[in-house]
């Protein structure tokens, strides 16, 4: 899972590396076509670059790089499932948690977000936010978003997989709380109705 989303990580650098790098020709191009006055042609190309400049855009969140990478690409999927997407954050420029960390909670958290939110029948249903805040040395993570049904008591104290099959999948949860507690933190899970939230609280700055 891990390399999976490594892998994505780089995919959205190569991009950006190779627009950046086409990037002289494109103006080369766009000089040429005004000498000319092709102007309907100048104006068709640079809507075409423009469209792909937002393809990879990607919103400084955090000013974390990596969690910044982290959460563009996972809202960008979220996007690609018509899942509205609201996030806030404070500066997490100094925050201490390794990349595989950052990787193993964020990812996680927000996958079993897609899951659940793609299921809901309703479009309004189909959001999630999602706030970082520090507090002290302490790392506040919250996860929202709504459910297609509510869950019963056992679902409540399990939160397994939704997966068919439950064998191969579950480990993501696992891995979430692992780094919780290795990093001294907590886990608190709310559902009220169908919406459900999940609040994680860890060390994550050393002042």
């Amino acid at each position: 899972m891990l390399e999976e989303n490594y892998q994505a990580l780089l995919k959205v650098y190569d991009e950006k590396s190779i627009l950046i790098h086409d990037m002289k020709n494109h103006l080369r191009t766009i000089s040429g076509m005004i000498k000319e006055v092709k102007l309907e042609d100048c104006e068709a190309y640079i809507a075409q670059i423009i469209g792909e400049i937002r393809k990879g855009e990607n919103t400084v969140w955090t000013n974390h790089k990596i969690l910044d990478l982290v959460l563009n690409m996972k809202f960008q999927e979220a996007r690609k499932a018509q899942i509205k997407v609201r996030c806030k954050s404070d500066d997490m420029s100094d925050l201490e948690l390794s990349a595989v960390e950052i990787c193993s909670l964020f990812t996680n958290l927000l996958d079993n977000a897609i899951e659940t939110s793609v299921k809901c029948s309703e479009e309004m249903n189909r959001r999630r936010n999602v706030v970082c805040r520090r507090h002290g040395r302490k790392l506040v993570v919250s996860v929202s978003n709504f459910m297609e049904k509510e869950l019963d008591g056992q679902a409540m104290q399990s939160l397994k997989t939704t997966k068919k099959d439950e064998k191969q999948h579950g480990f993501g949860l696992r891995s979430v709380k692992r780094t919780i507690r290795e990093r001294e933190g907590c886990m608190k899970v709310k559902v009220l109705g169908k919406q459900f939230q999940i609040t994680l609280y860890l060390n994550g700055f050393f002042s």
